[in-house]
């Protein structure tokens, strides 16, 4: 079976898409992984020479983003077209974001969720329940032992000059500030989840003026606060950074978070859905809630944990509590589930479970030239990234967002392809 997976983010999808691959090849299948903002000429190049039979995807919402899908559908009418949906979690305000928006999005992919919550969302959205499969979370990671703790809290020590008799603690930042985000998420907002103008504004003044807040407050904590912590600020992916957070806290976005997460004791984020993953590793979790966050704007679940709205509010008395008001049945197991062992077996299951049942699905419309433009892009960047005039010139606009997901020339990447 020949399988093209398309990824977007490094970080967040390709340990997982490994994972599936190792286990689809283990079955006889060829599996071959792109991305899909910048080498979607590459993977369709691949399919027109080898074929196709899976197509895996981490997102598909509407009809006009088709485009993307169709000439697959073209090389193969019964081609299994699977939305991972890498993105499962979001407040009622940007729901619609993150589910499909027409009958085309609805009824074309296979539809894989996490959790019965993110299916009864499907549902909700228009995707027929045959047509969607609960299949766990691929991404989950298992909880570090005590010696890979150890070993990896040493390494970050040493090479970030971090004080390993000091408690640690992450900050998951969630919220992004700078124009050329902004301006993404608020044709998203506007386009795909019908907010108006003014609420995507007051929405974006939040972010903003929390953001503004969250920095004032750790530049004013006393110097005695950092004898017992020490402040790891994680921006959110592709951020990019123009602020100082005083003499103390140290910015670093280097890796991936789960490293960081099993290497610290105290977890704390306005929004991150990191904060599931932080709980499912033991650590004392504070949703810090710097201005007011109106009930549509809540992330779903992470609001929910034990809340602060002034970083000097953690201390030893609050991380006790915080510890002690964890429920029995954790929060993030409605979520994002729990770490399984056999989650590579169960996609690979469900992928191959999909991919052997009889479904044609015709053409759904496109502009060929949207092809040419594809290809003229990617060469486009591909010189941009060699020469290191991205970053310059701030364009693309695409590449320059998701700067740090350019496969090209990244050696990380290079066993990606078949």
């Amino acid at each position: 079976m020949e399988v093209i997976a398309f990824f977007e983010h490094k970080v967040r999808e390709l340990a997982a898409l490994r994972r599936l691959r190792s286990e689809l090849q283990k079955r006889g299948d060829t599996v071959s992984i792109y991305s899909i903002a910048f080498e979607w000429s590459d993977a369709y190049a691949s399919a027109k020479k080898h074929g196709i039979d899976v197509l895996l995807v981490p997102w598909c919402y509407r009809a006009d983003q088709f485009w993307r899908f169709s000439p697959f559908y073209e090389l193969n009418p019964e081609l299994k077209m699977i939305n991972l949906h890498h993105e499962q979690i979001t407040p009622q305000l940007t729901k619609n974001v993150l589910l499909p928006r027409d009958q085309i999005a609805c009824e074309y992919p296979w539809h894989f969720s996490w959790t019965e919550y993110f299916r009864d969302l499907l549902i909700s959205a228009g995707v027929d329940e045959s047509r969607i499969r609960v299949v766990g979370n691929l991404r989950l990671e298992p909880t570090a032992s005590d010696c890979e703790r150890f070993s990896t809290r040493a390494s970050f020590a040493e090479r970030y000059h971090l004080d390993t008799s000091k408690k640690w603690i992450l900050y998951a930042e969630s919220r992004r500030i700078d124009a050329i985000s902004l301006e993404k998420i608020g044709n998203d907002l506007t386009v795909l989840s019908d907010v108006s103008v003014a609420d995507c504004e007051r929405y974006f003044e939040r972010w903003k003026l929390s953001l503004r807040r969250t920095i004032d407050q750790i530049k004013s904590l006393p110097s005695s606060f950092f004898d017992e912590f020490e402040i790891i600020y994680r921006p959110h992916p592709g951020s990019t950074i123009d602020f100082s957070l005083g003499e103390y806290a140290r910015i670093i976005s280097d890796g991936p978070i789960a490293p960081w997460i099993n290497s610290s004791d105290v977890f704390c984020t306005w929004q991150s859905t990191s904060a599931f993953e932080a709980d499912m590793a033991g650590l004392p979790v504070f949703f810090h809630e710097s201005v007011p966050i109106p009930e549509s704007e809540r992330m779903p679940g992470v609001s929910d944990y034990y809340a602060i709205h002034n970083i000097d509010e953690i201390n030893s008395a609050s991380i006790e509590k915080c510890l002690l008001s964890r429920e029995q049945d954790p929060i993030f197991t409605r979520y994002v589930g729990r770490w399984n062992p056999d989650a590579d077996h169960h996609y690979a299951d469900a992928v191959h479970g999909v991919a052997a049942l009889a479904e044609s699905k015709s053409i759904v419309p496109y502009n060929r030239v949207w092809k040419m433009k594809m290809w003229g892009s990617e060469l486009v960047i591909r010189f941009l990234k060699r020469y290191s005039l991205i970053r310059k010139l701030h364009w693309p606009k695409t590449a320059s967002m998701m700067y740090d997901d350019i496969p090209f020339g990244d050696k990380s990447c290079i066993d990606l392809h078949r």
